[in-house]
């Protein structure tokens, strides 16, 4: 790198606004690709789950009996 990126006092007024103004592009062109690459996501996750949509377990087996049997209890 050169020593005059380190050095703010170095460089003339016109090339260090060119160069603020570039870094500034630079930035907003990674936000954009960075906003693109969140929406690409967000589909591709939307797009699988609605192809694989989420499974509930049954509930363990020791609450479907218990459950059962208060059914039985309370039937009697």
């Amino acid at each position: 790198m050169d020593s005059q990126q380190h050095n703010p006092e170095s460089g003339s007024g016109p090339e260090r606004i060119n160069e603020t103004a570039e870094l500034v592009r630079g930035n907003e062109e990674l936000r954009a690709a960075m906003v693109r690459l969140q929406e690409q996501m967000a589909t591709l996750a939307a797009n699988r789950a609605e192809e694989h949509p989420p499974v509930h377990p049954s509930p363990p087996v020791a609450a479907n009996l218990a459950q059962s049997s208060l059914n039985d209890w309370i039937l009697r």
